[in-house]
């Protein structure tokens, strides 16, 4: 499975709702969206992100905050990891705070703009 296939199936489940999820599929959405640039993000830096080891995200999120270099996508996701993070942490975890459809348009929008720097176009099948 390639790793835009996560940015591809949020975009189905949003396109489903008729861009009007529900608190599960906006929370799906989310998740989707911060796990397919995570892997993204992992490839890119060949890190070996395989297994449950919470402190892996950490170390990706610290090698994307020093990253310095010429990779457009890398220097997009460094723009937008952290918050994809969050709200990943947000829509995972914290089923006391409602997920906004502003929430969800933007977890697709940024996680697309880490694709698009990269020159691809995640497709919904």
């Amino acid at each position: 499975m390639n790793c835009d296939a996560y940015l591809a199936n949020a975009q189905r489940i949003y396109i489903a709702s008729n861009k009007q999820p529900d608190q599960c599929a906006s929370r799906a959405i989310i998740h989707a969206a911060y796990y397919s640039i995570f892997h993204f993000v992992a490839g890119k830096l060949s890190l070996d992100v395989t297994g449950a080891d919470a402190a892996k995200h950490s170390d990706l999120k610290r090698r994307l905050q020093n990253y310095v270099g010429p990779d457009s996508s890398l220097n997009e996701a460094r723009r937008h990891f952290l918050t994809l993070q969050r709200a990943r942490v947000d829509a995972d975890y914290k089923l006391e705070k409602g997920m906004t459809i502003n929430d969800v348009r933007l977890a697709i929008e940024r996680a697309l703009s880490i694709y698009q720097a990269a020159g691809i176009t995640p497709t919904v099948a």
